[in-house]
C-alpha cells in the first residue's frame, strides 16, 4: 500500500524523483527562489481587473467599468491575452450551453 506525501517527505530520502527544491514546494516550506530572489508573478490577467474581464465576457459589465477596461487593455499584453483566451473558450462551450428543445409530455 502506497504512503502518504506527508510520510514520503519525513522519510529519509524524502519523496522519490523530487529534487530537494521541489520538496521544499511540495510540502510549502520553499518561501524564496533558490538565489534568494522572490518567486516570479505568475502569468495571467491583473488580478484587479479578472472581475472585469469576466464581466465583460457575459456583457455584464457598466458602461463606465467597460470604458475603464478597454483602457487598461490599451497598455496591457497580459489582459489583452487573457480577454481572446476567455472569448475562444467561450465560443468553444457556448454550444454545449445551449438547450435542446423541449418536447412535450405525450
Amino acid at each position: 500500500m502506497g504512503r502518504h506525501a506527508n510520510e514520503l517527505a519525513l522519510s529519509p530520502e524524502g519523496i522519490p524523483g523530487l529534487s530537494p527544491r521541489g520538496q521544499e514546494v511540495f510540502m510549502g516550506q520553499a518561501t524564496k527562489n533558490p538565489g534568494g530572489s522572490r518567486p516570479k508573478r505568475a502569468a495571467g490577467p491583473c488580478p484587479s481587473w479578472r472581475v472585469a474581464l469576466l464581466m465583460d465576457l457575459f456583457r455584464e459589465i457598466s458602461t463606465h467599468e467597460g470604458a475603464a477596461l478597454l483602457e487598461h487593455l490599451q497598455d496591457c499584453e497580459r489582459c489583452r491575452k487573457e480577454r481572446r483566451r476567455l472569448r475562444l473558450l467561450m465560443r468553444l462551450i457556448q454550444p454545449a450551453m445551449e438547450l435542446p428543445p423541449r418536447v412535450p409530455f405525450l
